[in-house]
């Protein structure tokens, strides 16, 4: 297939399709590339090649709109306006924009209260517990509320809850900082796990950061002497038919995906009872130095209609639709500088700390879809514009 990848990005209240195509390789001759429109089909002639899309099943195209076309090296991009005459008449908005209980986004982890399990590296298998039950396994809160009480999570011993002589860190500003678990209760947030450090063993601490003993994969953090945070992708649990990851997820990115829309679905429910909203979100992860990286994502679009390849036969690409999103991003390694500091004090802005491995990958995600954009249109007021689907 001559295309290395595609993404269309289709606007149906606007009636505009943005085409950003890449190929396997570089044209012999930019000048000679032709697009040839139909209301169903776009055909592009390169290299004496022939390549159609096929639109028929998706939208209709005004084939005396093209605009903004960018041809360069491997890369083709336009915009076209679509014809939505027969199938976009009428709209019902519903006046309860709520969704359904349904519909709200849970973290789904494979362990259970009184059941035995052992939790293993996910590197090199080495276990990090005996074998453990707990009684007590408990969601931590969202991080987009500020809670003075956690009735559902504290003990009945003032003892077992942060005191004034208890001192925590940096991490203070996280809902997890604030509460210490007892060796019989396991606390998770999104895709971490609060342990007491009494459960764990075959572990080593330097500088704050929780190695396996054995390979020295990076683990965790503590939070505090008593209470070690431990990220989802470096264990396992071991039971007696298999192994297998903690969270029920597929891959750190779909995990990454997860926070972001349960945090815009927070937002959402924020927004229909009448407090502010907004879609800005600053990811957080400590390097090995101990200095922090920020990711700052702004929503622009959180309900978009993206098409990518579905398949390919005798020149024909046929597409399959997505949900995803559009956004605005820009990495920082310096919490002193303004727009980290303006989006720290920013309340309606949701400060997520992730992991080291989630922080790379979703930053390598949004780096490859940020190059489908020409350059020209690529940055905008210091952030870089990209796209997020699964």
């Amino acid at each position: 297939m001559p295309i290395n990848r595609m993404l269309i990005e289709y606007s149906s209240r606007l009636q505009v399709a943005n085409f950003f195509i890449l190929f396997t390789k570089r044209f012999a001759d930019t000048k000679s590339v032709k697009i040839l429109l139909k209301p169903s089909e776009i055909a592009i002639h390169f290299d004496g090649d022939k390549l159609t899309l096929d639109l028929t099943e998706h939208f209709q195209l005004e084939t005396c709109s093209l605009s903004l076309l960018n041809i360069a090296g491997d890369s083709v991009s336009f915009r076209l306006n679509t014809n939505n005459e027969n199938n976009f008449r009428f709209e019902y908005l519903s006046l309860n924009n709520n969704q359904s209980s349904t519909d709200i986004l849970r973290l789904k982890i494979n362990v259970k209260p009184d059941k035995d399990f052992q939790i293993i590296c996910s590197n090199c298998t080495c276990p990090l517990t005996t074998m453990v039950n707990y009684q007590r396994i408990l969601e931590l809160p969202s991080e987009n509320l500020d809670l003075s009480e956690w009735f559902c999570h504290k003990h009945h011993s003032t003892s077992d809850t942060t005191s004034t002589n208890d001192p925590i860190n940096a991490k203070e500003k996280f809902n997890f900082a604030k509460f210490k678990p007892r060796d019989t209760d396991l606390l998770f947030g999104q895709f971490f796990f609060l342990f007491n450090a009494n459960r764990l063993t075959n572990i080593k601490t330097k500088n704050n950061f929780v190695h396996c003993r054995r390979c020295l994969n990076f683990l965790g953090e503590t939070v505090r002497d008593s209470t070690i945070k431990i990220w989802d992708e470096n264990i396992k649990i071991q039971s007696e038919s298999d192994a297998r990851s903690m969270f029920d997820g597929s891959s750190v990115f779909k995990n990454f995906y997860f926070i972001i829309r349960k945090n815009v679905q927070d937002f959402d429910f924020m927004s229909s009872a009448g407090l502010p909203s907004t879609n800005k979100i600053l990811f957080e992860t400590k390097e090995s130095d101990g200095s922090t990286n920020y990711l700052l994502l702004q929503i622009m679009n959180k309900n978009l209609e993206l098409f990518t390849v579905s398949g390919f036969a005798n020149g024909m690409v046929s597409l399959q639709k997505l949900a995803g999103m559009k956004v605005f991003y820009r990495i920082e390694s310096d919490e002193t500088r303004p727009m980290v500091k303006f989006w720290q004090n920013d309340v309606g802005c949701s400060n997520i700390q992730i992991s080291r491995k989630m922080f790379t990958v979703a930053v390598d995600t949004l780096n490859e879809y940020s190059n489908f954009i020409p350059v020209a249109y690529r940055n905008m007021g210091g952030f870089t514009v990209s796209y997020l689907h699964i």
